[in-house]
This record gives C-alpha cells, sequence and structure tokens, in this order.
C-alpha cells in the first residue's frame, strides 16, 4: 500500500504508513529493507532530507545478503539519486556505480540501462563528457538486451543523449536525442 500512494505521489500518507509497519516491529531482513528504500523515498518526495537519509541510511542493512541483491541495488540506486539530488555528486558516483555492479551480477538489463543512464547524467554534471559518451553507448547496447523498459525509462535515456548533444556542441543531435 505505501508503494501504491508513493507511485500516486501521495509521498506523506505512503511515509506515515511505511513508518507504522517499520515501527510494527513485525518486519525483518529484506521485508525490512524494502521498508526503509520505501520510507526513504516517501520522505525524499516530501522534502524531509534528512528523514529520508536516516531511511536510506538503515535500508543498506540488505549488504551482504546474496538472496536480496535486487533490493540491495534498488537501495544503493534510491540513495545515489538522493545525493545526485543534493548535487552532492562525489558521493553519489560510488553508489550508482556499486548499484550498477550488483545489476550486472544478478543479470538485469533494464536495471544496468538505467544504471548506466545515470551514470552518464552524473558525468555530465561534472562534465567528463566522454565519460558520458562511454555510459550511453553501454547504455544503448544495453537496451537491446532489456525488454522491459517503461516509456519514461526510454525518455530518459534520449533525454540525457540530447543533454551530452548540447555538451559536445552538436544542436541537432540534440534535438533529436540521438
Amino acid at each position: 500500500m505505501p508503494l501504491t500512494l508513493e507511485n500516486q505521489g501521495n509521498f506523506g500518507p505512503a511515509a506515515k504508513m511505511g513508518k507504522l509497519a517499520i515501527d510494527s516491529g513485525q518486519l525483518a531482513g529484506a521485508e525490512l529493507g524494502r521498508a526503509y528504500i520505501i520510507l526513504g523515498v516517501a520522505y525524499q518526495g516530501e522534502g524531509s532530507l534528512i528523514d529520508a537519509h536516516i531511511a536510506y541510511e538503515r535500508a543498506v542493512l540488505l549488504e551482504g545478503d546474496p538472496e536480496h541483491l535486487e533490493e540491495y541495488a534498488a537501495a544503493m540506486e534510491n540513495y545515489a539519486g538522493y545525493y545526485t539530488d543534493l548535487g552532492e555528486l562525489e558521493v553519489a558516483v560510488p553508489l550508482w556505480s556499486k548499484a550498477f555492479h550488483l545489476r550486472q551480477q544478478i543479470g538485469d538489463h533494464t536495471g544496468l540501462t538505467l544504471a548506466l543512464i545515470h551514470q552518464a547524467g552524473v558525468a555530465l554534471a561534472r562534465t567528463k563528457i566522454s565519460d558520458a559518451r562511454e555510459y550511453l553507448k553501454k547504455a544503448s547496447d544495453e537496451m537491446k538486451l532489456a525488454h522491459d523498459l517503461m516509456d519514461g525509462d526510454v525518455a530518459l535515456f534520449f533525454e540525457t543523449n540530447g543533454w551530452l548533444g548540447l555538451a559536445e556542441r552538436r544542436p541537432s543531435e540534440a534535438l533529436g536525442g540521438c
């Protein structure tokens, strides 16, 4: 239920429900880690950045759990996104990298594609244009193997590719997105 509320942009109610679930003491292991991820995203969505940070810190309890690598990758991605949104790119970069390696380990082509797109965006923000180009090339290759990308994911790829075109002073490619 908190995830549904969160997906609808109802971050306040999602945070309250997530907090209740965690405080119930009935969650453990991966369930608790997932609840902290949801709580972190909900807090971040409502602008409670300190609470989001605390929730993401607690979500890393999934580290070292070989049965829940996907959840741990999601925790790293959300935590990296948090630091990216704050403009703390030096903190975000290793988190994005860790998420990428976890997605690689489990063979998640959709997750790899998105991790590469996000890494390209961070590289662009850091004016590391050649790194961004390389990430987007790899993302393009991964997209061919990812069969469950959503329209928003593809749009993010083209948008990031457009930003790369602008950074490389290729306006025609920036407008076309590729």
